[in-house]
């Protein structure tokens, strides 16, 4: 986060003919015009709440990789919100090109995002679903993998006469009445619980 953040203030100076930013050497930014314009003074709140938040929050004591994406799409819905003064729009609108091009996200979030119950449906990013339910899958085809191998070896090792009594386990694609068994991950799916918020 802060290497994007970094990159993000260092990269590009210029927003249109009237406005651009700097930064000086205490990591603030602030707005500077070369014309006379009202100033805007949220851009270096905007910065230092993020970089707040990112290293110095106390309260969070439990995972947040599953909140990357939606939070991103958020700060990217509002820099487009158009209901702010004439003056701010091309900074927001900077702001979100940005965040698009330069915040990368990783495949762990796509699948952090994908586990929890209340995101899993990607309604706020739907083109990016098809993608998280793919890197899910592999995930799990890379687990079933390593177990199978597991029990294969522990097979080989401890063979006894007791195995013999039960019965084999199904391929996954079979059931006993014909019909296709469904995969964990499609269970999962399916699944409309909700997280309740305490």
């Amino acid at each position: 986060m802060h290497c994007n953040l970094h990159y993000f203030v260092k990269s590009t100076t210029w927003v249109n003919d009237r406005v651009f930013m700097i930064t000086d050497n205490e990591n603030k930014m602030k707005s500077a015009f070369k014309d006379n314009v009202e100033r805007i003074g949220c851009s270096a709140h905007y910065i230092n709440k993020v970089l707040e938040h990112s290293f110095m929050k106390e309260s969070i004591h439990s995972p947040t990789l599953h909140l990357v994406i939606p939070y991103k799409q958020f700060l990217i819905n509002l820099s487009n919100d158009t209901d702010d003064k004439q003056l701010i729009f091309p900074v927001k609108k900077y702001i979100g090109e940005e965040l698009e091009n330069y915040w990368v996200v990783e495949d762990v979030h796509y699948v952090a995002t994908m586990l929890h119950p209340n995101l899993k449906s990607f309604n706020y990013t739907p083109q990016q679903k098809y993608h998280a339910e793919t890197l899910l899958k592999l995930e799990f085809e890379k687990h079933q993998q390593l177990e199978q191998q597991i029990s294969l070896s522990n097979n080989n090792n401890n063979t006894s006469s007791s195995n013999n009594i039960f019965d084999l386990p199904l391929l996954s694609h079979e059931s006993p009445d014909g019909e296709e068994i469904k995969t964990e991950l499609d269970k999962y799916m399916d699944n409309q619980k909700k997280m309740i918020k305490i």
